[in-house]
């Protein structure tokens, strides 16, 4: 596991590259989301205060293979080094009930029927 600096100079090289990106194309909405989801993930490895809960809601690594992976390589392979760096953060945050339940595939209850 990569400590807390490691994290902020990997969200900073894809900052960078995503800035790069949108200089060529600064309407581009995949991108934008992308620069957005960084400046969150950013927030959170420089700030304690900010809530992780939001955490489990990026997807630049689905735009990484969708958008990226066949034209852009270097840029997706960034991208989902990032995402996966965003969801270990994230499970980091759970309760051991809410990791306990995400690793059985959640609650399951089991009725019978009654004669």
């Amino acid at each position: 596991m990569i400590n807390n600096y490691e994290k902020i100079r990997l969200v900073k090289v894809a900052k960078k590259m995503v800035e790069d990106r949108l200089s060529y194309n600064p309407d581009f909405n995949i991108l934008l989301s992308i620069n957005a989801q960084l400046d969150y993930l950013f927030d959170v490895l420089s700030n304690d205060s900010v809530s992780k809960e939001r955490l489990e809601e990026i997807n630049m690594g689905l735009y990484a293979i969708r958008e990226f992976e066949e034209t852009d390589i270097e840029f997706s392979k960034i991208l989902i080094e990032v995402s996966h760096m965003a969801y270990e953060l994230f499970y980091e945050s759970l309760t051991p009930v809410e990791k306990y339940l995400r690793r059985s595939g959640g609650c399951h209850i089991h009725t019978t029927n009654a004669p």
